[in-house]
This record gives structure tokens, C-alpha cells and sequence, in this order.
């Protein structure tokens, strides 16, 4: 329990501007269009991990912290999102959609083991980009982005 949650509290205490080719356009703009169509809150906490890429293709994982979903986004993000889609399908929700080991899954098709999470979960809170959403009176976003790093 100690170990996760030093995992959780590290990106909070070594945050630097985000920058560079492991944060992506649309990213920022997907997290945002996102947010307005989820989120019921005022405040929005996101933590993108860097870009992967697997058969030529690159992706990344978001986890929305407020909302405890990991999303699988394929990049670059297309300008029509459909944000039903990564909610849904590409979604997980942390708090359903998780099983303790990989045995558990036996034949689901949207169940996941928490190995797994554990580890894109770390990519995202150790190694990626967090983004916060903040919405005024208005409804107006302010949006901050920086960069997390491991102590």
C-alpha cells in the first residue's frame, strides 16, 4: 500500500513543463473534448504516458484520475473523436473492469488484470505528462500541462 501510494504522490512532487517528442499533438485537445463530455467535476486530473509504438503503429495510455478509467488512444488522435468509443471500448474502467490475475480473465473480452494496469499505470504516473482541467464560473478551461518525473 506504502509503494502505491509513493507511486500516486510522486508525479504531484516532481512535475516539470511537459515538452518534447513524448507528448504528442491532440493529446492535450482529446483530454480537454474529453473532459467536457465526462466529467461533472470542476477540476480534471490526467496523466499521459509517453508515446509507445508496437507494429509501426504509436500509441499512448491516459489515465483519467478523477473519472479512474485508463484509455488507449492510438496516435496521432484523428480531429473527429468520438469520445463514446474511447470511454467504452478502449476504456477501463479501473473500478469494474479489473481482476486480480491474468487466470482470472478466462474468456472475457474486457476484463483486465491488475499486472497490467499496475504497469500502464506506472507509465503514465512515473514517466508521461500530467494534464489538469480546471473549469471557471463560466465553464471556461484552464488547462495546465507538465511533465512527471521519477525521484
Amino acid at each position: 500500500m506504502i509503494k502505491f501510494l509513493q507511486l500516486l504522490l510522486a508525479p504531484v512532487l516532481f512535475s516539470l513543463p511537459c515538452s518534447g517528442s513524448e507528448f504528442k499533438d491532440g493529446i492535450e485537445e482529446f483530454v480537454q473534448g474529453f473532459s467536457e463530455t465526462y466529467s461533472e467535476g470542476d477540476i480534471d486530473f490526467f496523466y499521459v504516458s509517453t508515446t509507445l509504438q508496437k507494429e509501426n503503429k504509436e500509441y499512448a495510455y491516459i489515465y483519467w484520475m478523477t473519472g479512474n478509467i485508463l484509455i488507449i488512444v492510438d496516435l496521432p488522435i484523428d480531429d473527429n473523436v468520438d469520445y463514446w468509443w474511447y470511454r467504452n471500448k478502449a476504456g477501463i474502467d479501473l473500478s469494474k473492469d479489473l481482476v486480480a490475475t491474468p487466470d482470472d480473465i478466462h474468456s472475457s473480452t474486457y476484463l483486465t488484470d491488475s499486472i497490467w494496469v499496475e504497469e500502464r499505470l506506472k507509465d503514465c504516473l512515473s514517466d508521461g505528462c500530467k494534464i489538469i482541467i480546471k473549469r471557471g464560473e463560466n465553464r471556461s478551461v484552464n488547462t495546465t500541462t507538465t511533465t512527471t518525473t521519477s525521484p
